[in-house]
């Protein structure tokens, strides 16, 4: 499938010579690609190294091979000075062809300059098809001042991919890691899962959803649950209240039911999103999430190119999307405050894409001939939903992210709690007395949360989920398969599917967790 750029960049100086790095502190350069200039340095030096270089072929391979954070990135000062089969280093070859003061300044200014392998159409290329005897990649550039790919040979000479143009043959990308961030000072939360280079940079999972380092050695220790038994549960509580004739969380969370009207919460649930679907022209779509360029660029060197009806921006510079999905939920025991979680998305889970072939220079490229949304499953966990503590409704924010500068403001909203809990001997705890919001009446707080937005991620919506809102509308489920094979294939209930925006829809559901 094809590879969509994800990155976030402004205009760059083409002609900015290699300034001195900040030796105080390691940053991301925010909103600006200030470090083109030393990441097309870095190229044409590695498109040297590559050719001459097996050994240095089979280590990018093997360590994309990782995917430490789930692409197939290789962290540039991880490796640089790694022995090689030869006993040469990365490092060391390239020294033939960037002085060391350059290799300093290079990284100190992009500690997360990363080297990446992508997936391409067809298989025409990828890691594990790599032939590293014979197939000798080119690099290329990611850049932000244009959607075009700057490529480099091991001559160094440059040519350009046009946006709307995949690559058939290999090729190496050289980019600022989106996922991995990089500080001389770490705070605990960091500290406790960093791993650290030999010149002393500390690295850091943007989110936990990135770190496939601290998940491959994780013991699990908790019960592994069919997916049945993961929702038995739901259709039980639609036989209790079928077609929202009563509250169907009343009897997943805390076991009401007409007959047996009190319960106490039952914390093995917790509510999760179970897909995401983008809606409307895939094309459209794509270009929402894909077209992260910014405004268009004051020289006039923004490109976008017309195929079968289309406008398409391919992008194909980096592996996957990332979304960010912010929950805010009013809380009794605090003020609210939003809750932030990340998912992946590989674009063959968003689109179904066709390709054609277009020969150009003697070389095979492909772009995009038509290409259509499809429902992507989900178990993406939130939180357990006790009303004691929690309001009856959360929203739920999503955007496809973008490491960039974020803005917080403060947002003030009324909040329903339900107040029919009391202590109950003959339970031994606090329950739930009565379905829905029981003979009490229920109390609104006005409460104030402080609300961040990533300047630079798209922003795709907000959705509105209530307690009361019927999980299931029907015991109707279908098996949807994942790649065409009638053994590929998963369990799609027939859950709510109101839960949705101009950009996508959503469906939520709780799930056992133990």
């Amino acid at each position: 499938m094809f590879i969509l750029a994800c990155n976030n960049e402004n205009d760059f100086n083409n002609n900015k010579a290699i300034t001195k790095a900040n030796d105080s502190a390691i940053t991301e350069s925010e909103g600006k690609d200030e470090n083109f200039a030393l990441k097309e340095t870095f190229a044409k030096a590695f498109a040297k190294v590559i050719y001459e270089s097996k050994e240095a072929r089979d280590m990018i391979k093997e360590e994309s091979l990782k995917q430490i954070d789930y692409d197939f990135d290789v962290l540039y000062n991880i490796i640089k000075d790694k022995p090689l089969s030869d006993g040469n280093t990365i490092e060391k070859l390239l020294s033939k062809y960037i002085s060391k003061n350059e290799q300093d300044v290079i990284n100190k200014q992009i500690p997360t300059l990363t080297i990446f392998v992508p997936t391409l159409p067809e298989n025409s290329f990828s890691t594990a098809s790599w032939n590293t005897n014979t197939e000798i990649p080119v690099v290329a550039v990611r850049t932000s001042k244009t959607n075009d790919v700057p490529v480099f040979n091991e001559k160094g000479e440059e040519t350009i991919i046009e946006s709307d143009l995949i690559p058939g043959y290999p090729i190496v990308v050289i980019k600022e890691n989106e996922r991995i961030g990089a500080s001389k000072t770490m705070t605990k939360a960091q500290t406790d899962d960093n791993f650290s280079s030999k010149d002393g940079i500390n690295y850091f999972f943007l989110s936990e959803v990135f770190d496939n380092i601290k998940n491959k050695h994780k013991m699990t220790k908790a019960v592994i649950i069919a997916p049945e038994e993961n929702i038995q549960k739901l259709f039980d509580a639609y036989d209790i209240y079928p077609n929202a004739t009563g509250w169907q969380r009343d009897y997943i969370y805390y076991n009401i039911t007409p007959s047996s009207p009190k319960g106490p919460f039952q914390n093995n649930f917790k509510e999760h999103i179970v897909s995401f679907e983008l809606l409307g022209d895939a094309q459209t779509a794509l270009d929402k999430i894909s077209d992260q360029t910014g405004d268009p660029a004051t020289d006039g060197n923004q490109h976008q190119h017309q195929y079968n009806g289309y406008s398409t921006i391919t992008g194909w510079t980096d592996g996957e999307f990332e979304f960010e999905v912010k929950v805010y939920c009013g809380s009794k025991s605090a003020v609210g405050n939003e809750f932030t979680t990340n998912f992946r998305a590989k674009p063959e889970d968003l689109f179904i894409a066709t390709f054609k072939i277009i020969k150009k220079d003697g070389k095979n490229y492909y772009s995009t001939d038509k290409l259509y949304t499809k429902k992507m499953h989900l178990s993406l966990p939130l939180f357990e939903w006790d009303l004691e503590d929690y309001s009856s409704s959360m929203k739920i924010s999503i955007s496809e992210y973008d490491a960039s500068q974020t803005n917080q403001q403060t947002v003030t909203t009324s909040n329903e709690f339900a107040n029919n809990f009391s202590f109950d001997v003959g339970w031994g705890s606090i329950v739930k007395i009565g379905a829905k919001f029981g003979t009490s009446s229920k109390s609104t707080l006005t409460q104030s949360y402080v609300e961040t937005t990533t300047l630079g991620s798209d922003q795709l919506g907000d959705v509105v989920i209530n307690f009361f809102d019927p999980v299931l509308l029907s015991k109707n489920n279908t098996h949807i398969p994942t790649s065409g094979g009638r053994s590929d294939q998963y369990f799609d209930p027939d859950y709510n599917n109101t839960y949705k925006t101009g950009f996508y829809r959503i469906q939520i559901a709780p799930k056992k967790i133990y």
